[in-house]
């Protein structure tokens, strides 16, 4: 089993049934003291429709849980998606 991390989801693309995620990582600049930081592909996801279905599903689930746990509000995901 591989196992990566990804700072988040630069894109998504469908394409014959397949989904296509490209994942980021946050990294340092190291071209200018301006620049505190750059993103940087980390991996590409394939799932087939289905499986794409059952990630959201899964991420759904995980953001409830969350909420129900005090851990975000059900406004934090709607304010973190508007700063990106």
């Amino acid at each position: 089993m591989s196992i990566f991390y990804s700072d988040g989801i630069a894109n998504i693309s469908i394409r014959d049934g397949v989904a296509r995620i490209d994942l980021f990582s946050v990294k340092p600049s190291q071209e200018s003291k301006d620049t505190k930081e750059t993103l940087e592909s980390s991996a590409v996801l394939y799932l087939p429709i289905a499986g794409l279905l059952r990630l959201h599903g899964q991420i759904n689930k995980a953001v409830s849980e969350m909420q129900e746990k005090g851990l975000i509000k059900k406004n934090d995901a709607v304010e973190n998606k508007n700063s990106n």
